[in-house]
């Protein structure tokens, strides 16, 4: 008997495991897709970025009202000029500084980070900081929320203890 539950309760962790692994590969997809645009000789569609997100998905900036994006070609102008400001500063790489990914339910989950975006010489020209609300489609995971906010104010998602 004390097997079948030690094995019923290495079963919970495994799929919990296996849950929490899928986010942290949707985030690492999401990072890839920034780094395979910024990292093209020629124009690649912003797409590959914004196809992480919801349809509709709400952007809520750093400084101004919350915007609905309807369809993803609202995300894409939106995505383009970002990712052009990022070329310009000489960005051609992101990286994770700090993830945060708390799951709320088989299907809804939290997350938060700080991106550095790197030089060609591996230098930092800018940090950036979002908070998600994300939860599983059909086909997989999608960004319903995106909050921009300061670097200096990244919550904490999961404390200790929690």
């Amino acid at each position: 008997m004390r097997f079948l539950i030690v094995l019923f309760l290495l079963s919970l962790a495994s799929t919990s495991y296996a849950q929490d692994s899928e986010l942290d590969l949707f985030f690492d997809q999401y990072i890839g897709s920034f780094n395979r645009y910024l990292g093209a000789s020629d124009d690649l569609d912003v797409s590959t970025i914004t196809q992480h997100f919801a349809e509709p998905a709400l952007q809520m900036p750093s400084k101004g009202a919350p915007r609905v994006m309807m369809k993803y070609t609202d995300l894409n102008k939106g995505y383009a000029r970002f990712l052009s400001m990022l070329q310009d500063k000489g960005g051609v790489k992101l990286e994770w500084e700090k993830k945060q990914v708390v799951r709320l339910s088989d299907d809804k989950a939290l997350a938060s980070n700080i991106a550095r975006i790197l030089d060609k010489n591996g230098l930092v020209v800018d940090r950036r900081s979002s908070i998600y609300t994300l939860y599983k489609s059909q086909i997989g995971w999608k960004i319903a929320i995106i909050q921009s906010h300061s670097v200096d104010r990244v919550p904490l998602l999961a404390p200790k203890g929690v």
